[in-house]
């Protein structure tokens, strides 16, 4: 797996009030999320294995999104699957203390 990105997403999530338990399910991939959730967690293991979203995953996820949304959906998990590849190639290591070194865009 890729190290570097989880550490700073479970250092978000947990910022964002993600329960510890929730962060499990979405890691085994979603079971015990809310509906939606699941459906995207499928989505992201549907890119990540075929390189593309099945038909059945476009339709449900069309039913809540917007074209713009569906394409980021796309880009997102591109973009962490090509820095999980430069992370584990290049071997960039996580920072000792994530909390201090985060700096959201929205401080509000």
């Amino acid at each position: 797996g890729e190290t570097y990105e989880l550490a700073h997403h479970l250092f978000i999530a947990r910022q964002a009030g993600m329960s510890d338990e929730e962060i499990e399910e979405a890691k085994r991939g979603g079971s015990g999320l809310a509906p939606f959730e699941q459906v995207l967690c499928r989505t992201a293991e549907e890119l990540v294995r075929d390189h593309c979203i099945s038909d059945e995953m476009w339709a449900v996820l069309a039913g809540h999104y917007t074209n713009s949304q569906l394409i980021e959906v796309v880009f997102m998990v591109a973009n962490y699957t090509l820095l999980a590849m430069v992370n584990n190639s290049l071997g960039i290591h996580t920072e000792e203390q994530i909390e201090k070194t985060w700096k959201p865009t929205d401080t509000a």
